[in-house]
Formats: C-alpha cells, structure tokens, sequence
C-alpha cells in the first residue's frame, strides 16, 4: 500500500489515508482527494509498470468475489451565507 500511496501522490492525489474497519478487520478503506474530476481520471489512465505491479499484489489479497467496492464523492464547499441569500447553487463547469 505505500507503493500506492506514492503512485497516486506522485500523480496528484492528496491526504491519502488507509484504514481498517474496528468492526471487520479483514475490511481496509482507502481514501485520497484529487483536486478535479479531470484530474481524477487522468489519475487512474497514468499507470506504469511498476503502478500495475501494486494493483496485481493488491488483487491478490481481495476477498470479495466482484471485487473491490468503489464509492465516489464530490466535496461540494457552499459559500457562507450572508442575510437572508439563498446559497449559490450554481457549479463551476
């Protein structure tokens, strides 16, 4: 998993964390933020040989019979309210 961690650093991701489930410890999190979708994908298209070396190790240590689960979030930081506005709802893009 360090391996990982630098790969995914050296391709832009930050605050990379790994965690263990306290309730099933065979169950592991890994967490990282990239700063834009577009970077996101540019993030998972940039693997090395050596980057598909820690996937296949990795695959080998999965139980779950499809696989990994995978969730995505979007960090979405409204601005502060002032008064009785409504918020800016509207999106960068």
């Amino acid at each position: 998993m360090l391996g990982r961690r630098r790969m995914f650093s050296r391709n832009g991701a930050r605050f990379w964390t790994l965690a263990r489930d306290t309730q099933d410890p065979e169950n592991w999190s890994e967490r990282y933020e990239i700063a834009t979708w577009f970077d996101y994908l540019r993030l998972n298209e940039r693997i090395t040989r050596d980057d598909a070396g820690y996937f296949e190790e990795l695959a080998k240590l999965e139980k779950a019979v499809n696989g990994p689960s995978v969730r995505r979030t979007i960090l979405y930081q409204p601005r502060t309210l002032t008064g009785d506005s409504p918020p800016d709802t509207s999106m960068p893009f």
